[in-house]
């Protein structure tokens, strides 16, 4: 199914639909982080928030909007600290 399609299929729910979803997606999820280690749940975190960092240097390197652009790339590079912060200590900032 390509996005256009799967785009149809999302819109032609109602609501309670979409919210059903959605929960199974997010259990499915939680049940695969619960199986992983502090290590690989911080891997995977960190790999994704370098991923988006990538991301933002190249949009404000092609004009995208430069002050979104930064806003969002020093987002995720805070982000970046707290996953170093949560592989060392197994709490995630703020959530004391």
């Amino acid at each position: 199914m390509d996005d256009d399609e799967e785009w149809d299929r999302w819109m032609a729910l109602t609501e309670a639909e979409q919210d059903a979803e959605m929960a199974a997606v997010e259990r499915a999820l939680e049940e695969v982080t619960r199986e992983l280690s502090l290590s690989q749940l911080a891997a995977r975190y960190r790999c994704n928030y370098l991923k988006l960092c990538l991301s933002w240097r190249r949009h404000i390197t092609q004009e995208f909007i430069p002050n979104v652009a930064r806003e969002h790339l020093r987002h995720c590079q805070v982000e970046l600290l707290k996953v170093r912060i949560y592989r060392r200590t197994g709490q995630w900032p703020g959530e004391a």
